[in-house]
């Protein structure tokens, strides 16, 4: 980390990391007053010019693009150009009159992702929930209901640790909590009868929109008590719960780990899958599936959820 960086004005806690920028950050945590005591940064946020790619890059999706194992850049032609190096350095290159809900979506979401792949944490694909002490985490693909099913528990009283990524410390296998907020469709907040601002829209063109958490936040890492994985079936006329046994379950967490795509050339995927494993041995894993055509009878989804998490505490 340069000297320069730790001069920057605006301290914030993310994933146990402390993250320095020169802007304010809506989206991040600021770093908790008393916290003892503020120790060199791990990461700083600037904002200046990105250039383009101009190398192949080992790994490429719509907007994401993987240099190098240290080396990642997020360009959004109407959002944002950012760049992440080493885990460390964060660089925004926000285009003329983009939303600054949007920008900081894809450089604390998508984002976050590489950060944990670039550090040495392992992300799941989970929203995490404090039940207990112990972290509830809901584990599935993108649309498989964990951040409508997260926001239910938290309507319940249920305090978060994070929406969409969970990062997992591999030596510990603690949760690492981000921010506050969740990101919900637009039909799930009606369901939920949760009002949005159209300006929190998180995507371009996209009915999706983030919501700030209604119970306190829990900063602190926290192990994990129960993984669910959900899983839509259109089989199904009913949800259905599964206990997994060690070898699927292991094998379900790591189908799940946020970024296994590019894991291979950030060379995390070791990492991944062993960590997927130690937490299959430790932690109860289920498999709900449940049919799309339920509607809003997702709701009762987070009575069952809640009821594993329960039954795995006693």
């Amino acid at each position: 980390m340069r000297a320069e960086d730790a001069a920057l004005p605006h301290a914030y806690l993310l994933c146990g990391w402390r993250v320095v920028a020169e802007r304010p950050i809506a989206t991040l945590v600021p770093w908790p007053t008393g916290m003892a005591p503020p120790r060199p940064p791990d990461i700083s946020v600037r904002f200046g010019p990105v250039a383009p790619a101009t190398a192949t890059p080992l790994y490429q999706s719509s907007v994401l693009s993987i240099l190098d194992p240290g080396e990642a850049l997020i360009d959004h032609p109407d959002i944002a150009r950012i760049a992440i190096r080493d885990g460390r350095h964060i660089v925004i290159d926000a285009r003329p009159g983009a939303p600054a809900t949007q920008v900081e979506y894809y450089a604390f979401g998508m984002g976050l992702g590489v950060l944990c792949h670039q550090r040495g944490l392992v992300p799941m694909h989970a929203s995490g929930l404090d039940l207990g002490g112990q972290v509830l985490a809901l584990t599935g693909a993108s649309g498989a209901g964990k951040s409508t099913t997260a926001r239910s528990l938290i309507q319940r009283g249920l305090a978060q640790v994070t929406d969409d990524i969970l990062a997992v410390e591999p030596a510990s296998l603690l949760a690492m909590p981000s921010f506050p907020a969740s990101n919900l469709w637009s039909d799930a907040a009606a369901m939920l009868d949760q009002g949005i601002d159209p300006a929190a829209r998180i995507r371009p063109n996209v009915e999706k929109f983030k919501l700030d958490a209604a119970t306190p936040f829990r900063h602190q890492p926290l192990p994990l008590g129960t993984v669910v994985a959900l899983v839509r079936d259109r089989s199904l006329t009913a949800p259905q719960v599964t206990r997994l046994k060690r070898g699927e379950a292991a094998m379900v967490i790591n189908r799940f780990i946020y970024g296994s795509g590019f894991a291979r050339v950030t060379g995390t995927q070791a990492l991944c899958f062993r960590t997927a494993a130690a937490l299959a041995t430790r932690v109860p894993v289920h498999l709900l599936r449940w049919p799309p055509r339920l509607g809003t009878g997702l709701l009762p989804l987070a009575e069952i959820v809640l009821d594993l998490g329960r039954r795995d505490a006693a």
